[in-house]
């Protein structure tokens, strides 16, 4: 009998596991109480994708604090652990866990494992706007990746949550970072195959949490050209200017191309659709210390709309990630 044959007898398909806030495994709907160095070795071989992770790998990701001599024995005995958990939790669950060519592997797949599922469905979503192929179906794949994070574009839930160490920090921020440019491309992708108001609330919020994302702050002035809106998208290029101006920098001669247009009241941007980026220029690792940055008490930038009021967007935390299918 093959380690998937063993697998099968207690059906993996009853298994769910997340990385998208704190590491949890249900087994037909119930909990497995995981201890700490549990979710975090857990983590490392769902991370592997079904592959095996070296022995070596999963002792300098998950025992960072032990000394050499004992690694082998410690992670063995890690290990043995997590499977009697597992076998707690539901019997044969154990089975889950097999060893094969000098590591371990966590027979669970890729689409249910949030993090693993988000990164397949970027992954696909990014190859059908760079190789112009179909945004419309990338803009639902876009959605259907962020809904796994749930609805708060600006504070997503934080990944690997309570657990520490140098290989959780990194992974970490590689999700985070993967997270703002599935936003990013999200409303990129709407925009420029539907009317795109839709992605009003998510913009308004991102750009009171990340100020300074000229990105961010481009597409939101498009929504809100669309939207009829032009005198409020013009108070977003004051404020990203100024953002801008605090750090040194100035808007780049895109965005101000775009103000130039909104300005001279060109009657075209209610129907033509902001210049698509590929993958390999979205670089949002600095938008993590920004945000640290302002949340030490910086007051929060306000879009005041044409009447006096402060705009809905503002007020309406919630984020929609809608779809036509």
């Amino acid at each position: 009998m093959t380690d998937l044959d063993t697998v099968q007898a207690f059906s993996p398909a009853t298994v769910w596991a997340s990385l998208l806030g704190a590491v949890t495994v249900t087994i037909s709907e119930r909990p497995v109480p995981l201890r700490a160095r549990e979710q975090l070795l857990m983590a490392a071989l769902l991370l592997g994708k079904g592959k095996a992770v070296a022995d070596g790998i999963l002792q300098e990701q998950v025992q960072s604090d032990r000394t050499s001599s004992d690694s082998k024995t410690w992670l063995r005995d890690l290990v043995r652990d997590l499977r009697n958990t597992l076998d707690a939790a539901c019997p044969r669950a154990r089975d889950l866990i097999v060893r094969e060519h000098g590591g371990y592997a966590a027979c669970v797949p890729v689409e249910q494992v949030d993090a693993t599922h988000f990164h397949h469905l970027m992954t696909e979503a990014d190859r059908l706007v760079d190789t112009r192929q179909d945004e419309a179906r990338a803009a639902v794949l876009y959605g259907e990746a962020l809904r796994l994070w749930g609805n708060d574009s600006a504070s997503p839930p934080e990944p690997l949550a309570n657990l520490a160490g140098t290989w959780v920090e990194s992974v970490r921020q590689g999700l985070r970072s993967e997270h703002l440019h599935a936003v990013t491309r999200w409303a990129e992708t709407r925009l420029r195959t539907s009317q795109g108001i839709e992605t009003l609330p998510a913009l308004s919020q991102l750009i009171v949490a990340r100020p300074h994302d000229e990105r961010i702050a481009e597409l939101y002035m498009w929504a809100l050209c669309r939207a009829g809106r032009p005198t409020e998208a013009l108070e977003v290029f004051k404020l990203l200017w100024t953002e801008l101006k605090n750090l040194g920098q100035s808007p780049s001669e895109r965005i101000q191309r775009l103000q130039g247009r909104i300005l001279a009241g060109d009657s075209d941007l209610e129907s033509s659709a902001p210049d698509p980026t590929r993958a390999a220029e979205v670089g949002p690792e600095q938008e993590e210390r920004s945000h640290r940055k302002r949340s030490r008490g910086k007051r929060r930038p306000q879009v005041v709309n044409n009447t006096g009021k402060i705009s809905a967007e503002f007020v309406n935390f919630g984020f929609y990630y809608g779809s036509d299918e």
